[in-house]
This record gives C-alpha cells, sequence and structure tokens, in this order.
C-alpha cells in the first residue's frame, strides 16, 4: 500500500472517529509495522503487529473515559487477536476482542479458545469464514465451517451480522462476502 495512501486513509479515520466519537474500536488487519506509532488523541490504543508477513495486525481503541484491562489471550498459529476488559459503572465487566484469521484456515478449538470468556464479550474482526448460514450461495471453507460450529457448540454466543450483509467486495468476482 503506497504510504501516501495510508496516510489519506489515516486521515480519513481519524475524521471519522472525531464525529461519530465510538467509545470502542476494533481494527482487525491494520498493516502497521512495530515501527509505526500511531496515536489518537481521545484513545488508549492496543496493537499486535504481525511481524513474519505483509499485511494482518489488530488493533483496539479505548477512549480515555473508560477502565480497561488488557486480556491475556491464548496465542493461536492461526488467529491475530488481542483482547480488553472494560470497566464502566454503568455496565458489567466486558470482554472486546478484535481477531484476524489471515488464511481463512483455523480450527474450532481455536475458535471455541477465543470464545471462552467468563464475561459478557464482543468479538469483531476478519475471520475470512464463509459459511451458507451468513453468506447464501457460497462455498464453505474451514474458517467457516469452524466458526459455525462453534456458534452451534455454544449455549450464549450469538452472530448478530445480518444474512448477505456485504462487507467486502471481491474484484475478480465482483461478489460480496458478509464476515470476511
Amino acid at each position: 500500500m503506497p504510504e501516501s495512501f495510508a496516510k489519506a486513509k489515516l486521515e480519513e479515520f481519524r475524521h471519522y472517529l472525531s464525529l461519530v466519537k465510538p467509545d470502542i474500536v476494533l481494527l482487525s488487519e491494520t498493516h502497521w509495522k512495530p515501527s509505526f506509532n500511531v496515536k489518537f488523541r481521545a484513545y488508549h490504543i492496543l496493537k499486535k503487529d504481525h511481524l513474519n508477513r505483509q499485511g494482518g495486525g489488530v488493533a483496539i481503541l479505548i477512549h480515555k473515559h473508560l477502565s480497561f484491562s488488557p486480556l491475556h489471550l491464548t496465542p493461536s498459529d492461526t488467529i491475530e487477536a488481542i483482547g480488553v476488559s472494560i470497566m464502566s459503572p454503568t455496565i458489567s465487566l466486558t470482554d472486546f476482542i478484535s481477531a484476524y484469521v489471515p488464511k481463512g484456515d483455523c480450527e474450532v478449538a481455536d475458535i471455541e479458545e477465543l470464545f471462552n470468556r467468563p464475561n459478557p464479550m464482543v468479538i469483531a474482526g476478519d475471520f475470512n469464514g464463509h459459511h451458507p448460514m451468513w453468506e447464501s450461495g457460497t462455498h464453505t471453507n474451514k474458517a467457516g465451517r469452524s466458526m459455525y460450529e462453534a456458534l452451534l457448540n455454544s449455549q450464549t454466543l450469538y452472530l448478530i451480522t445480518p444474512s448477505n450483509l456485504g462487507t467486502r467486495f471481491d474484484p475478480s468476482t465482483g461478489k460480496l462476502s458478509t464476515i470476511d
């Protein structure tokens, strides 16, 4: 990605933050390097850069008025993830996790380990998971099958993404994918 494009996108993102003022932002596929020291005036930032290849990386922005503590997540060979527990006087302790599955290749056990939290949680990310449950007419891949099975095995998890809500356009096929 050309540096000028990355800087323009970062400024666009800063503008979005100033307008919307979200309390928590979960980012995946940041493409940030460890040497990239990004700062957002009203936010604490936790980031995990992918060191062994181009791309990847996850981050969480937490508004400075919130108290938080980093989560200690079990390392995985197939999932990049970072998490925080947010403490607030108005809601119970809640975990937020940003995740990225670079190759759409993860095991059910890896997903279930990520989902295995004692607190209420929100998990967002780029899972590269394809499955007819959330994307009709698609071929299931390993990440999609693993996510589907993990959701079926859980009594407390819900997929809140509506079916067929395209979030990524594939220029080679012209198709939209839902939780890619």
